[in-house]
């Protein structure tokens, strides 16, 4: 019964969510109105799915980074991503005290068009999460590998631009903490994200940019072979600046706020996140990205062929 009405919840959110984006696209058509809407609206409502449970836990976290892109072709692309991160404890406000995790990860991204020229991209990833022992939290050493498969939509314009995300993940992790012979535990994962960019300073995403970035993304368990109360597994969401130095090199920072509810107990972790990411794009075939953007420069203006667009 649990599950149901928490599962119940999630689609009354998501159906209040649309009915919204309906009213902002027949009468407002303001896309900061918007941008609010699909950011905001679905982290309220999961903290409303807490608010009569025992325990909420608050801690600080620090995220960062670096994304390294290789585009082969007009269609084809590679990327590799390195992230690391460190924490606090609730009782200290210190993200940068212990080390957390470390996540390395290779992609193939495959881009094609529609007949009205909206850009599609598939990707694939594997990849895997090294999270660190903690002995003062009483943390254990886990390893996990993930796999996933996704699928991104592009909007024409750039201002703003939205990109709505769909992925399935499959998770491999460890059935003892820091006992890998012991075998491992899987899971199945679907996560949903709408992100947005506002360009502040100019009209487009291009060099020079100064721009809005936010995204919200909702998860929810297919399947733990271990188990789980509920379907809903968490909300993350992200709401920060980010430039754009060159075709070559973007930055962009902001606050990340990930509410997660525990697999076997109605404890709810809310992690307030300082996240920093650097993108870098064609550091091996920049001479192959320059004579593609010369050939084609039409699907670089009209078609967000941004690098930083593309996690």
């Amino acid at each position: 019964m649990r599950i149901f009405n928490n599962t119940h919840t999630i689609f009354k959110v998501f159906s209040r969510l649309n009915f919204s984006i309906l009213y902002y696209k027949l009468s407002f058509n303001k896309s900061y109105i918007f941008c609010f809407v699909i950011l905001i609206l679905p982290i309220f409502s999961s903290l409303s799915l807490a608010q009569n449970e025992k325990l909420i836990t608050h801690q600080p976290q620090f995220w960062s980074e670096g994304n390294f892109f290789e585009r082969w072709s007009r269609k084809w692309a590679t990327q590799v991503d390195i992230q690391y991160a460190r924490q606090g404890s609730e009782d200290e406000l210190n993200m940068f005290k212990y080390q957390q995790q470390l996540t390395i990860r290779a992609w193939g991204h495959y881009y094609f068009w529609n007949k009205n020229e909206r850009k599609f991209r598939v990707s694939a990833f594997i990849g895997n999460w090294d999270n660190h022992k903690i002995p003062e939290l009483d943390i254990k050493r886990v390893n996990e590998y993930r796999a996933a498969i996704q699928l991104n939509v592009f909007n024409k314009t750039e201002n703003p631009l939205i990109v709505n995300r769909l992925r399935i993940e499959y998770r491999l992790y460890e059935k003892t903490a820091g006992s890998p012979s012991e075998g491992f535990n899987e899971a199945y994962r679907l996560r949903y994200q709408t992100r947005v960019y506002k360009p502040l300073n100019q009209s487009t995403l291009d060099s020079g940019a100064l721009y809005f970035m936010g995204f919200q993304e909702t998860f929810l368990f297919i399947y733990d072979q271990r188990g789980r109360i509920s379907l809903y597994d968490q909300n993350r969401l992200f709401l920060g600046l980010g430039y754009v130095f060159s075709p070559y090199f973007a930055i962009e920072a902001g606050y990340f706020g990930m509410f997660q509810m525990n697999r076997t107990k109605h404890i709810y972790d809310m992690n307030h996140i300082f996240q920093v990411s650097l993108y870098f794009d064609n550091l091996i075939s920049r001479k192959l990205k320059n004579k593609i953007y010369r050939t084609q420069k039409r699907y670089h203006t009209n078609n967000n062929n941004h690098f930083f667009l593309d996690n």
